[in-house]
């Protein structure tokens, strides 16, 4: 079934209540932590795959989303980048719509108006964008989720997840107009989460910050948090203070990430130390990495 630009497996499931999560690639993916999160609630829902783009190559550039070659039952295939759609039905709660989008280099607002349509036709009741980007941030200190909602219920909630609501302003991708028109033409909740991780080093998979996104879902929807995550995460963050230990300057730089922390938490408006700001540039403009 053609639902605008997306082409859904039929009979379309009957679902209550959905609740629709997405991330999206790559902008608010940093570390993979919207992927790691996706596929975990894909694992612990049972979904199976719904749909994707018809012709995904109407939204992107393949010279930038290169398709990958792989062998299936020793036949070699093209697997073409697209967005996909999931879905998951409970026993008891909501059912979810999941979805990995990627974002699109052409045709922009059609991209939003089919993903709109898309809620539409599942009578979704709430839609939450999930992802990470690099920030400011020490890694000695609890992640920070920055967020906003467009509803005083959703405003509610983000003040009882301790979610610090977001006063950027900046270029952001055009996938935002969900947020800003989900209650505008379809009358549904609309959220987004996003935990800031610190820039001063790169993980394949951050686990820390998925455990943070995955606290969020735990609170909304009762998803678990896996222990083997903690873990995994406390792993990481030992590698992490051996690097800041061994690199020279870096642990000044991490002292002085504290204090503008602590200052934020007291509610000041506090400047990053231009010196700050050139050394994290610097940083991350060389990739540095741990893994």
């Amino acid at each position: 079934m053609k639902v605008r630009s997306f082409s859904l497996a039929e009979p379309l499931p009957k679902l209550k209540n959905t609740q629709a999560i997405a991330i999206l690639e790559p902008w608010i993916n940093v570390n993979n932590v919207g992927d790691m999160v996706l596929a975990e609630l894909i694992n612990w829902s049972g979904a199976k795959k719904l749909g994707e783009l018809t012709k995904p190559g109407e939204f992107y550039d393949f010279t930038r989303y290169r398709p990958t070659l792989h062998f299936e039952k020793g036949i070699r295939k093209i697997r073409i980048s697209n967005s996909k759609i999931y879905y998951a039905k409970q026993k008891k709660g909501s059912d979810f719509l999941f979805l990995r989008l990627l974002e699109p280099h052409s045709r922009g607002e059609e991209y939003v108006e089919s993903i709109l349509e898309l809620l539409k036709v599942f009578k979704v009741k709430r839609y939450c964008l999930f992802g990470s980007m690099y920030a400011p941030v020490p890694h000695t200190r609890p992640l920070i989720v920055s967020g906003g909602a467009v509803t005083e219920e959703g405003q509610e909630l983000l003040e009882k997840m301790k979610v610090q609501v977001s006063d950027y302003e900046g270029p952001t991708t055009i996938v935002f107009l969900v947020n800003q028109l989900g209650l505008v033409k379809l009358g549904i909740d609309t959220m987004y989460f996003v935990v800031s991780l610190p820039q001063y080093f790169r993980l394949e998979k951050d686990f820390a910050g998925k455990i943070r996104l995955m606290e969020i879902l735990n609170f909304l929807y009762n998803v678990p948090v896996s222990d083997e995550d903690k873990k995994k995460a406390k792993q990481q963050l030992t590698k992490i203070d051996k690097m800041v230990g061994e690199k020279a300057g870096l642990k000044d730089i991490v002292n002085k990430l504290e204090n503008f922390y602590d200052e934020q938490e007291k509610r000041r408006r506090v400047p990053l130390p231009p010196e700050i700001e050139r050394t994290l540039r610097e940083l991350e403009r060389k990739g540095f990495s741990q893994n």
